[in-house]
């Protein structure tokens, strides 16, 4: 059974969590070549290059090695992964080796779905408003439509005017945040966040109507370690 910092992913939000894993990040060469042999068969290699940035990899044993770099094969696994039929178990066996968490298949007790179920490792973790998610994460592709709909509802147009609406997959539209009004550029720093003053602190000005991937961070204490959080600091 799940503990209490378990969270539920169904498959295909697993599969997403493990791309955003593998890019969101500075190369993780040695997790990538982990990696290779249990998405790409048994028969392929990988090997860190002298440069951390680049991976030597064949896929066969008598194949040819050649050189990538550690953002091209992360493309790689992840495309193989997602068009790949991975069992439940096995998604869940790449799921703890990708967030360094216990991870099991399973399903969920409220919709019934299949999926895993991942401890995040965040038992004692206290926000201390450090700001370093909002001033390290790259959340701009990372808006929801339930995030759009819910600032429409709320007649958010402060919110909104930050907002662009792209071609999305299957013509379904997609939403890039934050975009400075009235331009396609994205902006180096939230326009929601603010220091307090005399403080180090840094607030969140939408914070009741934040976006779900800000409401969602930090997942796991991997995620928090590896944007410089705080929070879990005794």
């Amino acid at each position: 059974m799940p503990g209490q910092n378990a969270i539920f992913l169904t498959r295909e939000e697993a599969v997403d969590a493990i791309r955003i894993d593998l890019q969101q990040y500075d190369p993780q060469t040695g997790l990538l070549c982990e990696l290779v042999p249990v998405v790409m068969g048994a028969r392929a290699v990988a090997v860190r290059d002298a440069d951390h940035h680049r991976v030597w990899i064949k896929q066969s044993a008598r194949g040819p090695m050649r050189l990538v770099s550690s953002a091209e094969l992360a493309d790689t696994l992840f495309s193989k992964l997602a068009t790949a039929a991975a069992s439940t178990e096995r998604l869940a066996d790449l799921c703890a080796s990708v967030f360094k968490e216990p991870a099991v298949a399973g399903v969920d007790t409220e919709t019934h779905r299949e999926g895993v179920w991942i401890e995040t490792g965040m038992a004692g973790y206290r926000c201390r408003q450090c700001g370093r998610c909002c001033l390290t994460l790259d959340y701009h592709a990372q808006c929801t439509a339930d995030d759009y709909k819910r600032w429409q509802a709320d007649g958010r147009d402060d919110i909104l005017q930050w907002v662009r609406c792209v071609p999305g997959k299957k013509n379904a539209p997609a939403y890039r945040i934050w975009v400075a009004p009235g331009t396609e550029t994205p902006v180096s720093v939230c326009p929601f966040l603010k220091k307090e003053p005399g403080t180090d602190k840094r607030l969140c000005a939408i914070h009741a109507v934040k976006p779900d991937v800000c409401r969602q961070y930090p997942l796991t204490r991997k995620h928090a370690r590896k944007t410089g959080c705080v929070g879990l600091d005794t």
